[in-house]
């Protein structure tokens, strides 16, 4: 039941996604007034790499440099929403008329209580590449050896042979164990 009702919250912040991306596609300033309207606060901020615009007038200023800077594209989604509390992330790409990708993007967003927008932290482009890759190599040994099962099951001590999954991480009766790293 709780799979369900997770799933019901997904679809909910995706069509709320999907709304709130009629805005910027939107050509018809008037119209995209009123969606803006319904789905950001008054006091709603949007910060990205071209500056910080508030309020539905900041919104439509913003769409509408969108519209004069990059005619006939439009934006869609291009993930599904990830979201906890009042915070949501998803990404978004600008294609062209032909459908060709021009740009991607993610946006961080803030829901007020009533589930409009109050900020939107908007990134253009790809994430960058690490500035030092050591996914081809074995992890170091001693001491700042990153450990991604560590940091998600917490430190863990020897029993025997065999290491114990610490006590907080466990599930009542369950008796599990984590297999040796």
């Amino acid at each position: 039941m709780a799979d369900c009702g997770r799933r019901l919250l997904t679809v909910r912040n995706e069509v709320e996604t999907g709304r709130r991306v009629i805005a910027w596609n939107e050509a018809d300033e008037g119209e995209r007034r009123r969606l803006l309207g319904r789905s950001i606060t008054d006091e709603a901020q949007l910060l990205d790499s071209t500056g910080d615009w508030r309020g539905v007038d900041g919104f439509a200023e913003r769409i509408s440099r969108y519209h004069t800077l990059a005619p006939g594209t439009r934006v869609v989604p291009s993930s599904g929403v990830d979201a906890f509390g009042n915070f949501m992330r998803y990404s978004w790409k600008i294609v062209d008329p032909q459908g060709h990708d021009v740009l991607e993007g993610l946006d961080v967003v803030e829901r007020a209580d009533d589930r409009r927008l109050r900020r939107i932290l908007m990134f253009h482009g790809p994430l960058p590449p690490r500035a030092t890759p050591n996914h081809d190599r074995p992890p170091a040994r001693g001491a700042g050896a990153f450990s991604a099962s560590r940091v998600l099951t917490g430190p863990r001590r020897r029993v025997g042979r065999r290491l114990a999954t610490p006590p907080w991480h466990r599930t009542a009766g369950s008796g599990t164990r984590h297999a040796q790293d």
